[in-house]
């Protein structure tokens, strides 16, 4: 079931992370520059504001998160509010900005980047290791979802702009990525696919912008195995939480929509949960 958890309205709302020391969600409003926070069991809405488009979050510790903002990656205490900057990368912000980021298993932080204006391909994945940063994958247009399979052994990564997802071969311990290959390939009547995640039985769940429809797909065979029918057209991420983690929180966009789609879609910029689903995530 489809249930709306937080009717947010954000521009452009992404990047949801499960927090399980707190049984909250947390996810970003890019342009808005916030972190916005949903605590499931006294159903709190609080947000946050922070200095510069905020392309990705990541949970650190009980207290700390890491967040892409502008042209760093800063460690924030989310009680405190006090930020630190933990590395500056060497990009224009008024050309490129980061979009969307996920810890592995290790703690390194692999945070994509696009160009301001959605035209070319001027991004770039990068693997921040404490303050080490390295590039993994140029020439990006719209570097966005990101997932590992349940061994470690498989990436998976979206760059939104070829429509596809491609799978490399990863080692867990060094972050070296190789083999690239396509998995699934979309049409224009699929929409353009953004943030992903992955469950324990290998399922890709995917949001479609412009879609109206996060998808799931088998990490194996690329096959279409599962669809949830979203009453937003701009589905933009989705991530497991819940105390259980079988629940599907799935973020929106209502950025670029006339006054005529918001009307036919008031749900556009809300946070919503499916489930629970007969697999958890891995994270």
């Amino acid at each position: 079931m489809l249930t709306v958890v937080c009717k947010a309205e954000n521009t452009l709302g992404e990047g949801p992370v499960w927090d399980k020391y707190k049984n909250r969600i947390l996810w970003v409003d890019i342009l808005n520059q916030a972190i916005h926070s949903f605590q499931l069991d006294e159903k709190v809405h609080t947000q946050m504001a922070v200095d510069g488009l905020i392309g990705a979050i990541a949970i650190e510790s009980e207290d700390t998160i890491m967040a892409a903002i502008a042209n760093t990656v800063c460690r924030i205490n989310m009680a405190t509010g006090k930020t630190s900057v933990i590395r500056k990368f060497d990009f224009d912000i008024k050309q490129i900005r980061f979009n969307d980021g996920k810890c592995d298993a290790r703690g390194r932080f692999w945070i994509g980047t696009m160009a301001v204006d959605g035209v070319g391909n001027k991004g770039n994945l990068y693997c921040l290791d404490g303050s080490t940063v390295k590039s993994k994958i140029s020439n990006v247009g719209c570097s966005n979802g990101i997932a590992w399979s349940a061994d470690n052994k498989r990436l998976y990564y979206i760059d939104s702009f070829a429509a596809r997802v491609d799978v490399f071969d990863f080692d867990l311990e060094t972050g070296h990525i190789h083999n690239a290959r396509t998995l699934v390939k979309f049409s224009e009547e699929d929409g353009i696919p953004d943030g992903m995640t992955i469950d324990t039985a290998g399922t890709l769940w995917i949001a479609f912008w412009d879609g109206w429809r996060v998808a799931g797909y088998d990490s194996l065979s690329g096959k279409l195995v599962h669809t949830i029918e979203m009453p937003v057209a701009r589905p933009t991420s989705c991530v497991f939480g819940g105390k259980d983690m079988n629940y599907l929180f799935i973020t929106s966009a209502r950025t670029e929509l006339s006054q005529d789609e918001l009307l036919r879609q008031p749900l556009a910029g809300s946070l919503f949960q499916y489930g629970p689903l007969p697999h958890t995530g891995l994270g």
